[in-house]
């Protein structure tokens, strides 16, 4: 079994939050699931992203029966959860309590993490080309404002490895719902940059520009180290972004 490596955004760590991104490593899953695979919408078994999911629980010392879940359906959908358990048909969840564990699943879409350092809110956002053109990072940030009082300017946002503007080749219906500077024309085929449009909503909703870490990198082009569902169809995985706030 390999190492298990998440990616842990920088700007979080002052915080002491439980908070990071999976890679497809450190698990037990076999070819072509190898080996981290937290996905039970694909062709693995079952158990074995059972044995993935506690070996993610044991080693970030979270209780299982706290982990907040969505059946994520690329809506826009944000839903408040107080404890663990799944969220139907929600691409977003926030919380104010303490050892409620966050998660939303990916495989090439933006994974989003969101935190409130004054209010003690945090946020998980499925991020992919749908839920952004439906203004779901913006909803999360209006249900974070008027839920629990957070001030836009005070929230602190990560945004995890996805499909890069390099592999996100899209059709022209898709580009024109994007803006203008989120798109990418090179060799006669169109591009999406979600990472551009998802940084410019989360701006035009009030963070601050020194709030916002961006992972750069793209879950296409790193087979070794990310699923991704636009390369490898129904024989991808799913990593996991999360976040949580201690007691």
């Amino acid at each position: 079994m390999a190492e298990f490596n998440p990616i842990v955004p920088s700007i979080f760590q002052q915080y002491g939050l439980v908070c990071g991104f999976t890679t497809r490593t450190g698990g037990v899953s076999l070819p072509p699931f190898d080996s981290l695979n937290l996905g039970y919408k694909t062709p693995d078994d079952r158990q074995t992203v059972d044995k993935n999911h506690n070996i993610l629980f044991s080693l970030l010392g979270v209780d299982a029966a706290k982990a907040a879940v969505m059946e994520q359906v690329h809506g826009d959908r944000v839903s408040i959860v107080d404890s663990g358990g799944i969220s139907l048909e929600t691409d977003g969840i926030i919380t104010s309590e303490s050892e409620v564990f966050l998660t939303v699943k990916v495989a090439d879409c933006i994974p989003l993490l969101l935190f409130d350092p004054v209010r003690k809110v945090i946020g998980a956002v499925h991020c992919g080309w749908r839920p952004l053109v439906y203004g779901i990072a913006e909803k999360a940030v209006d249900v974070m404002t008027v839920c629990s009082g957070t001030d836009p300017g005070n929230v602190v946002a990560a945004a995890g490895p996805s499909a890069g503007p390099c592999c996100y080749d899209v059709g022209s219906d898709v580009a024109g719902r994007l803006a203008h500077d989120s798109i990418i024309y090179r060799n006669g085929r169109i591009y999406a940059d979600l990472r551009t449009e998802l940084l410019n909503r989360l701006l035009n909703s009030g963070l601050k520009p020194a709030n916002i870490e961006i992972i750069p990198e793209c879950t296409v082009c790193n087979e070794s180290l990310y699923f991704s569902h636009r390369r490898d169809g129904a024989q991808s995985g799913r990593m996991m972004g999360y976040i949580m706030m201690k007691v």
